[in-house]
């Protein structure tokens, strides 16, 4: 989530290090997720954004915030899409596109 008065980059390279123990640069805007208002959210809308964090070393290790997260692993993007359900698949896929030069794409979901 922003903080108050806080960049979207700003955030991303944040909840990285938070989350992960990894500092990344949030460089271009890959892809977003616009999660549709539900009823349940008290009609919300959450928007999510995915910035490309450049290359990690082979071998680099995470440290996770045990309160966000339970479990890391490092996986090629067709591995990925194996364990990403539709939605979160498609937005995967749409920033690697965005990786090679497409215009970012906005998301429903």
């Amino acid at each position: 989530m922003l903080d108050l008065g806080e960049y979207p980059t700003v955030c991303a390279e944040r909840e990285l290090a938070e989350e992960t123990g990894l500092n990344c640069r949030a460089a271009g805007l890959l892809a977003v997720m616009w999660h549709i208002p539900q009823e349940s959210s008290g009609g919300r809308a959450v928007v999510q954004f995915l910035f490309d964090g450049g290359q990690v070393p082979a071998g680099t290790s995470v440290r996770l915030q045990e309160s966000e997260l339970s479990e890391a692993r490092w996986v090629r993007p067709a591995d990925a899409m194996t364990l990403l359900d539709a939605k979160r698949g498609a937005w995967l896929e749409a920033a690697l596109r965005g990786q090679q030069g497409e215009p970012v794409q906005v998301l429903a979901r």
